[in-house]
């Protein structure tokens, strides 16, 4: 059921799918009452967040409230810990127990649902939701988007766990105890965090998918639609370290027909007290990747 609540011009409604491996995942839908043009924006959180964080919530009535349809949805990697429902019974998942290699089980679906929606789609990724969707599109490619939004993003560029907990972990995954956490802090962040073995164990495999090797492209190689990147100027980020991070996305991202860099004024991660404007340059970027047949229907 979709209800606007008294003052706001939003529809809400909560969502849900299945991963194509069989898990309920679930999300909340922001429709403009009366709708502006066929944009769709998929928001995919970041470590240890959810669909529901009160910033998100924010940012997807703002976006509703310009005329956009904005989807905030979850992943297996939700929240730090999770149990997930499926055919086969219960999974443990959140962002300690998952897997980057799942993470398009999970993209697809919503993918999918965006596109009944609306004409353009753009997925956005939130911190390591980045590199979810990147590499999502790496896998199976661009088709039904319009552009993507890397949002405060860095693991697309350099890996944050511990290097120095591989024995441990090996120790762990060889002796039947995968499942168990790391020292507290083997993944820092916006706070101190950490994975399990197994989740560990995968770091050789995403760095080759993510980053590249000999052989294998950067994941953002394979991007060939507009990206918009962006930091806040309040995250806590050393000095230059925005810069860096934005010159390695560029020449990563080769195949980008255009590649847009903004820095948020008085932005913190999760932009709270800001999400009016996160909401309007989201908006602003979508419309600007739309052909002019949409825009022509859009008016």
């Amino acid at each position: 059921m979709k209800t606007a609540r008294r003052g706001q011009s939003a529809l809400e409604s909560l969502v849900h799918v299945s991963s194509e491996d069989g898990y309920a995942l679930a999300g909340c839908c922001f429709e403009p009452t009366k709708s502006t043009d066929n944009t769709v924006i998929v928001w995919v959180h970041g470590v240890s967040l959810g669909f529901a964080e009160p910033e998100y919530v924010a940012i997807g009535r703002a976006a509703a409230a310009l005329g956009a349809t904005f989807l905030s949805v979850e992943t297996r990697g939700h929240n730090f810990g999770a149990w997930l429902r499926g055919p086969g019974g219960m999974k443990l998942a959140g962002s300690a127990w998952e897997f980057l290699a799942e993470a398009p089980r999970d993209i697809g679906p919503w993918r999918r649902h965006a596109a009944t929606l609306g004409a353009t789609v753009v997925l956005v990724g939130h911190g390591w939701g980045a590199a979810k969707i990147v590499h999502d599109i790496a896998e199976r490619g661009t088709d039904g988007l319009a552009g993507i939004v890397l949002a405060s993003s860095a693991s697309l560029v350099r890996d944050q766990l511990d290097p120095t907990l591989a024995a441990e972990a090996d120790r762990l995954n060889q002796s039947g105890q995968g499942w168990q956490l790391l020292p507290w802090g083997t993944r820092p962040g916006m706070a101190p965090n950490t994975v399990s073995a197994q989740s560990y164990a995968t770091r050789s495999r995403v760095h080759r998918e993510l980053y590249g090797d000999g052989e294998l492209r950067p994941a953002l190689a394979k991007i060939d639609v507009p990206v918009l990147a962006w930091f806040g100027d309040a995250e806590g980020r050393a000095e230059g370290a925005i810069d860096g991070f934005f010159g390695a996305m560029r020449r990563n991202a080769v195949a980008c027909p255009r590649f847009e860099t903004t820095v948020l004024k008085d932005a913190s991660y999760l932009y709270t007290g800001i999400e009016p404007m996160v909401a309007a340059r989201l908006v602003q970027f979508a419309r600007s990747t739309m052909s002019k047949a949409d825009a022509e229907l859009s008016v």
